[in-house]
């Protein structure tokens, strides 16, 4: 696993662990319910929107390889 994947997942992880603060948080302050609703789903948007990216991100980087280690092969007869 390069870097970057490795910095996509803890990116991932990280949007997990606001989102359980976040509703840890929620429930403490329940009375203000639209807007600590609204900063919820956003919250789940957000969550939902890197997990997305670091699936096409992962695949990129292994069509990247693939692509590397064909030139690899062509180039070294």
């Amino acid at each position: 696993m390069t870097v970057l994947e490795k910095a996509v997942l803890n990116l991932a992880g990280a949007l997990e662990s606001l989102e359980t603060k976040l509703e840890s948080r929620l429930n403490d302050h329940s009375a203000d319910g639209e807007s600590f609703d609204a900063a919820r789903n956003r919250a789940r948007a957000a969550r939902d929107h890197a997990q997305d990216v670091s699936k096409e991100l992962s695949g990129a980087i292994g069509d990247l390889k693939s692509l590397l280690n064909d030139y690899d092969t062509v180039s070294k007869g």
